[in-house]
């Protein structure tokens, strides 16, 4: 769980999924902070010490709470 006070990090490929997390960041009050997909795990690890944040939100884990089948949505 998130709230107003924390900090997340992205590093996702820019697609839908990744604006879904900054208008639901937003939304919260949570700070969030942009990163590159190709930064290497040490330079995540530096960012995490400097700034904190609570989650690290990568394609693996939108993969695994975006699971809706846009095919299957009403018209």
């Amino acid at each position: 769980n998130t709230g107003p006070q924390d900090v997340i990090a992205i590093k996702a490929t820019k697609d839908y999924r990744y604006f879904l997390t900054v208008l639901a960041s937003m939304d919260l009050g949570v700070t969030y902070i942009p990163m590159m997909v190709d930064y290497p795990d040490p330079r995540v690890e530096q960012i995490r010490e400097d700034a904190d944040f609570k989650l690290l939100v990568t394609d693996e884990l939108l993969a695994s709470m975006v699971t809706a089948d846009l095919g299957a949505l009403p018209e």
